[in-house]
C-alpha cells in the first residue's frame, strides 16, 4: 500500500542484532531514534522502511526515576517498568525481538499489553486495507528470535517450526490460531533459528565432521540396518535413517505416521464419495500415551474416552492387564512397552501428543527426559522432585508442559487449600495457621488387624514413609522430626471424631508457607491420617528390628525364627518370645500382641531370596494385608485454617473431604487420583493450561475449573466454620 508507512523495531542484543539488521539493510530504509517512531509512523515517507534498534536502556525505566543501569536492572528487575509497550510498540509494524528475560523483571510485551494495544481499535474497522491497522495500533508481526516461550513476549505461546513458521495470536481471546483471516498479530518463534551466519562456518563444521570420516566410509548400501547402526559410533548411528529399505529403530515411527496419513486420506476420500475408509480417522484426534495399568489407570481412561476425539494407547509391560483395560473403552488400544527399552519408548512417545505417567515416581525423570527430547507434554500425579524441576526448565525452553501433583495428595489437597485461602483473603481475613491431613484407609468395617490398615500398593512405600524425616512450622518455630521417630509423634485427630483417627507429620511442610502464599501463618503442618493403633503397632516393628535392611543369611528361616533372632535368641520357645515382647514393650500388651497377630511368630518360611528383615516384613504384609477386591476403602482429607477477622475475632475454617470406594467398582483412592489426572489431561489438550515448564495446580486458572469438574464427578468437599469460644 503506497500510503502506508512501515516501521520496524529491533530489540536485540549482541550477535542477534547483526543477523536481523543484515537482512533489513537490503530494503529502502532509514534508522531513527526510538522517540521518532511515532512521527515516522504518522508522517514518514511511505517509500521508506523506518527502523529503530532498542536496548533495555530505552525500553525500561526505573519506577523512582533514577537512570537505567545494566547491573542494577539485572539485580533489581522488579524496580523497573516497561515503557516500550506505550511509547514504541503502538507505532511498530514488525518487531524483531532478541531480548533475554527473567523474572521478576518486566516483560517487553505482556498479555495485558497486547489486550490494551489491540483494544484501542479493531483491525477490521476504519482500515485503509484489511490487515493493515490504523494508528494505534500498527503491529502486524513479531519475529521472536529468542523463542523464549512465555518470556519477554508473553504471548509467544508455543514454538513454531520451519515447516509452519507462523501462528496468529488473538489478544481478545488470548488464543493461538493457524487461521490468518482473523484479527491478531502474526508471531514467528522458530526454535534454534539461526540469527547470524559465522564466516568460519565451513572450517568449524569441517572440524566437527573429521572425527567421524572413518565411520562414514564404513557405511555401505549392502549392509543390514542393524549392522549399520550397531557398528558405528553413537553420533553416526543416531543419524542413520534407513538402509536396504528398512528404517532404523529410532525412525520406525515413520511407518506408523505414514499409515495414519494414508488412513486420513482414505477417510477424506470416503467423505467425498471417492472411496471407503477402513476405520474412523480425524485429523484433530488427541493422542494420549498412558504408561501404567495400576488401579488408578481405569478412571483416567474412562474419563478421557468420554470425548470421541481422544485416542489412548495403554502402555504396560503386562500385556494382559493392558489388553483387559483397553478392551473396556472405545478408541483405546493396548501396547506392550518395556520402559527400559529407551529407543522404542522414545519412538512411542513421539507418536502421541501427551504422555501420562502412572509408573513409580522414581521413573518419572527418565520419562520426562524422553518427553522433552520428543517435544511432548507430560502429566503425573506425583510430587515434583528436584530432578523433575530441572528437566522441566529445559522443557519450558521448548514450550513443553510438565504438569505434576494433580492426584489426591498431592493434588486435590492443593486445590481445596488454595480455594479456601482465596475466600478467606477476599473477606479480609488473616491466615494465622494451616493444618492439613489426609489418609487413604480401609472402610471402618474392614480394619480388624493390628495396623487398622490394608495396602492397595506394594507395602514398601508405606514402610519407608514411616522411617522418613518431617519438618513443620509451629508458632513460628521450625520443628524437625528425625528419621525413625515419626510414628512416636502421632497425636489423636479430633476433627472428625467418628472415625477414631490419629495423625502425624509428613515431609517438609515449611515450604508451603511460600508456595501457598500464606506468609502470615505462624503454624504450617501437613500430615497423614491413620486409624488409632497404627502408629503404635508399626513403631513396635521398628523397635524390634523389622525395619532393618542390612543383609543377612535367612535361608531356612521361618518368621518365628527371624523374630526370635531379632529379640536376641533364635532358640527360645514361642512362649518365651511372647514374654520377651512384653518386657521389651514395658508391659504394653497391644504392642506385643501386634507382632503376634501380624503372623511374625508363625512357622511360615521366609520366601527364598529374601535376605533382610525389611524385605521379609514387606513379603508378609503383601501376603496378608492387601485389600481384597470385595472390600472398600475411604479417603479422608481435612484442612483447618486459623483465621483472624478484621474485628479481631478468631475462627477456624475447615474443608472436609470424605470419599468412599464403590462396592464392586472403583476404590476411593483410584477415583481421587485417577479423575483429577484425567481432568488435568483434558485441560492440557484443550488449551486450558497455558503455562510451560513445571506446572502445579496452584493457580486459579487451574484449580478452580478442576474443583468444579471434580464436583461433577461426586468429589465434593464440606465446609464448616467454628468460632472461638473464649
Amino acid at each position: 500500500n503506497p500510503n502506508h508507512n512501515m516501521s520496524y523495531a529491533s530489540v536485540c542484543i549482541r550477535d542477534t542484532q547483526l543477523g536481523a539488521r543484515s537482512i533489513f539493510d537490503h530494503l529502502p530504509h532509514e534508522y531513527i531514534a526510538p522517540t521518532d517512531m511515532k512521527v515516522a509512523a504518522l508522517e514518514g515517507d511511505p517509500s521508506i522502511c523506518y527502523a529503530t534498534v532498542l536496548s533495555r536502556t530505552n525500553a525500561m525505566e526505573r519506577l523512582d526515576g533514577k537512570p537505567y543501569s545494566p547491573e542494577d536492572y539485572m539485580a533489581n528487575g522488579e524496580l523497573y517498568r516497561n515503557i516500550f509497550a506505550d511509547k514504541v510498540a503502538p507505532y511498530t509494524t514488525c518487531l524483531v525481538n532478541g531480548m533475554y528475560w527473567e523474572a521478576p523483571a518486566p516483560r517487553l510485551l505482556s498479555d495485558e499489553d497486547a489486550v490494551r494495544m489491540f483494544g484501542r481499535g479493531s483491525q477490521a474497522k476504519n482500515n485503509i486495507m484489511r490487515g493493515i491497522p490504523q494508528i494505534p495500533h500498527k503491529m502486524l508481526a513479531i519475529a521472536d528470535i529468542t523463542c523464549d516461550i512465555g518470556g519477554s513476549i508473553e504471548f509467544s505461546k508455543e514454538p513454531t517450526t520451519v515447516g509452519n513458521p507462523f501462528q496468529l495470536y488473538d489478544p481478545k481471546t488470548r488464543t493461538v490460531h493457524s487461521d490468518f483471516s482473523r484479527d491478531g498479530v502474526v508471531v514467528m518463534s522458530i526454535d534454534n533459528l539461526p540469527c547470524q551466519l559465522p564466516r568460519e562456518a565451513t572450517e568449524y563444521f569441517g572440524d566437527c565432521l573429521m572425527p567421524h570420516i572413518k565411520d562414514f566410509l564404513s557405511l555401505t548400501h549392502d549392509k543390514h540396518i542393524n549392522d549399520q547402526v550397531n557398528n558405528t559410533s553413537p553420533c553416526i548411528s543416531r543419524a542413520i535413517i534407513t538402509s536396504q529399505g528398512e528404517l532404523a529403530p529410532d525412525y520406525r515411527y515413520i511407518s506408523t505416521l505414514r499409515q495414519e496419513l494414508e488412513l486420513q486420506r482414505m477417510a477424506e476420500n470416503a467423505g467425498n464419495g471417492r472411496g471407503i475408509a477402513t476405520r474412523e480417522y480425524r485429523s484433530d484426534n488427541k493422542r494420549v500415551l498412558l504408561l501404567g495399568t495400576g488401579m488408578v489407570s481405569e478412571p483416567v481412561v474412562e474419563y478421557l474416552t468420554r470425548s470421541p476425539d481422544v485416542r489412548i494407547t495403554v502402555g504396560s509391560n503386562d500385556e494382559a492387564q493392558a489388553t483387559a483395560l483397553a478392551s473396556k473403552y472405545r478408541n483405546t488400544v493396548p501396547q506392550l512397552i518395556d520402559v527400559a527399552d529407551r529407543r522404542n519408548l522414545k519412538a512411542e512417545i513421539a507418536k502421541h501428543d501427551l504422555v501420562i505417567s502412572l509408573l513409580p515416581h522414581t521413573m518419572h525423570p527418565f520419562i520426562a527426559e524422553l518427553c522433552v527430547d520428543a517435544r511432548r507434554n507430560m502429566l503425573t500425579a506425583s510430587y515434583a522432585t528436584d530432578a523433575l524441576r530441572k528437566i522441566a526448565k529445559r522443557g519450558a525452553q521448548k514450550g513443553i508442559m510438565m504438569v505434576n501433583e494433580v492426584g489426591l495428595d498431592p493434588g486435590i489437597d492443593h486445590m481445596l487449600a488454595m480455594n479456601l485461602f482465596d475466600e478467606i483473603k477476599q473477606n479480609n481475613g488473616t491466615i494465622e495457621s494451616f493444618e492439613s491431613f489426609c489418609g487413604g484407609l480401609p472402610a471402618p468395617q474392614f480394619t480388624n488387624n493390628p495396623l487398622r490398615y490394608k495396602f492397595t500398593w506394594f507395602p514398601r512405600g508405606v514402610l519407608m514413609n514411616a522411617l522418613s524425616e518431617a519438618k513443620y512450622l509451629k508458632d513460628n518455630k521450625i520443628v524437625t522430626v528425625e528419621s525413625g521417630t515419626l510414628l512416636q509423634n502421632a497425636q489423636p485427630f479430633e476433627v472428625l471424631p467418628g472415625f477414631n483417627l490419629e495423625c502425624f507429620p509428613n515431609r517438609d511442610s515449611t515450604i508451603y508457607k511460600e508456595d501457598y502464599g500464606i506468609e502470615s501463618a505462624h503454624t504450617v503442618l501437613r500430615g497423614t491420617l491413620r486409624y488409632k493403633g497404627f502408629s503404635n503397632a508399626m513403631d513396635s516393628l521398628i523397635k524390634i528390628g523389622y525395619f532393618k535392611s542390612d543383609e543377612q543369611d535367612l535361608a531356612g528361616f521361618s518368621y518365628a525364627d527371624l523374630t526370635k533372632q531379632l529379640l536376641g535368641n533364635r532358640s527360645m520357645t514361642n512362649q518365651q518370645c511372647k514374654s520377651k515382647l512384653i518386657s521389651v514393650f514395658k508391659g504394653d500388651r497391644f504392642r506385643a500382641s501386634s507382632v503376634v497377630k501380624l503372623g511374625l511368630l508363625d512357622n511360615a518360611p521366609i520366601p527364598a531370596g529374601v535376605n533382610n528383615p525389611m524385605d521379609a516384613l514387606v513379603e508378609k504384609l503383601a501376603s496378608s494385608l492387601m485389600m481384597p477386591e470385595d472390600e472398600t476403602d475411604v479417603i479422608i482429607m481435612n484442612h483447618s485454617v486459623g483465621v483472624r477477622l478484621p474485628s479481631g475475632k478468631c475462627e477456624t475454617h475447615r474443608s472436609n473431604l470424605v470419599v468412599y470406594g464403590d462396592e464392586g467398582g472403583w476404590s476411593a483412592m483410584s477415583k481421587t487420583v485417577g479423575l483429577p489426572v484425567g481432568i488435568a489431561a483434558e485441560m492440557m489438550m484443550n488449551g486450558e493450561i497455558q503455562e510451560r515448564g513445571l506446572v502445579l495446580p496452584l493457580s486459579k486458572e487451574i484449580y478452580k475449573p478442576m474443583i468444579k469438574k471434580l464436583e461433577m464427578e461426586g468429589i465434593i468437599e464440606r465446609r464448616e466454620v467454628e468460632a472461638e469460644d473464649f
